[in-house]
């Protein structure tokens, strides 16, 4: 960031795990040690993917990232139901990550559609991959309109700049040009 400017609070970020309650769900309902040590490892695996994702400062690092989060997903999400809020950890992630608006729409698309064929394939109830499919969608466009206002709030930022910059070369031109009528007027005398 600029010298006089605040980095933008990533920590913020870290209140959207409130949403993972939901890896929880599944061993509450089937109480056992093997069950709660199984979900709290794959929890923190987990939590390690996404806070490295908030807190990566490379643009590639954070589609890797991402990409890893999704697969994590794909992975988990046949032995606990509770993991398909990792769909929507990912829809939510996406516009974030990637530049393009229509790739970003395809993104949220598929991480709900994933969400749901895989959950119709486990024979889930609807009520369980239905939710999580659903809320991707309100997660990602948030976040997507969120980043197209980030960014060309940017782009007027840089636009601002660049015509500070241009003032004051005009600026200096205006003096030069009045320090040679100046000094050629008064050479001529």
């Amino acid at each position: 960031s600029k010298p006089g400017t605040r980095p933008r609070v990533r920590t913020f970020d870290l209140i959207w795990l409130c949403y993972s309650i939901f890896f929880f769900v599944v061993p509450a309902q089937h109480p056992g040690f093997s069950a709660w040590l199984t979900v709290s490892l794959l929890y923190l695996c987990f939590l390690m993917l996404y806070v490295s994702l908030i807190y990566a400062r490379r643009l590639r690092t954070k589609r890797l990232l991402l990409a890893a989060l999704a697969v994590f997903g794909i992975a988990y999400y046949p032995f606990n139901a509770g993991a398909g809020v990792v769909f929507v950890y990912c829809a939510a992630v996406a516009p974030v990550v990637v530049d393009s608006l229509s790739l970003s729409i395809v993104m949220i698309v598929a991480a709900a559609a994933v969400c749901a064929l895989e959950g119709v394939a486990l024979h889930f109830t609807i009520w369980i991959w239905g939710i999580f499919a659903f809320f991707s969608f309100p997660a990602g466009l948030g976040n997507l309109f969120w980043a197209l206002h980030a960014r060309s709030q940017t782009r007027l930022g840089l636009a601002h700049e660049q015509i500070e910059h241009l003032a004051q070369v005009a600026e200096r031109e205006r003096i030069a040009r009045d320090l040679h009528d100046v000094l050629g007027h008064t050479l001529s005398l």
